[in-house]
Order: C-alpha cells, then sequence, then structure tokens
C-alpha cells in the first residue's frame, strides 16, 4: 500500500512531466517498488539534477 507521502510524491512528479516538453517527458519515468527506495539527487543549477536511486 502506497502512503500519503508516497502519493503525494508520484502526484508531483506526475504534473512535473506534464510542463516538460514531449522528449524531456519520455525520458521521465516513474516505478512503484515494495521495498523503500532512496535517492541521492544533486542539483547542479535550474537546468540540470542528476539524480541515483538505490535500494537499502
Amino acid at each position: 500500500m502506497i502512503s500519503a507521502a508516497g502519493l503525494l510524491n508520484i502526484s508531483m512528479l506526475i504534473r512535473l512531466r506534464a510542463r516538460l516538453d514531449r522528449e524531456s517527458a519520455q525520458c521521465l519515468e516513474l516505478y512503484v517498488y515494495d521495498e523503500t527506495i532512496r535517492l541521492y539527487a544533486l542539483i547542479v543549477d535550474r537546468g540540470l539534477c542528476v539524480v541515483q536511486p538505490y535500494l537499502p
């Protein structure tokens, strides 16, 4: 079962993807896992962010 925080995160990413141009939106893929996913995010500037997911 997805928690309220998880649903909020998914809905935020869906809204973000809807605002992207077509090519960029195709690069944003969403997945749901049974395990807790941890992310390392590095925001470089207003146009670049690097995100590295990993399972514990």
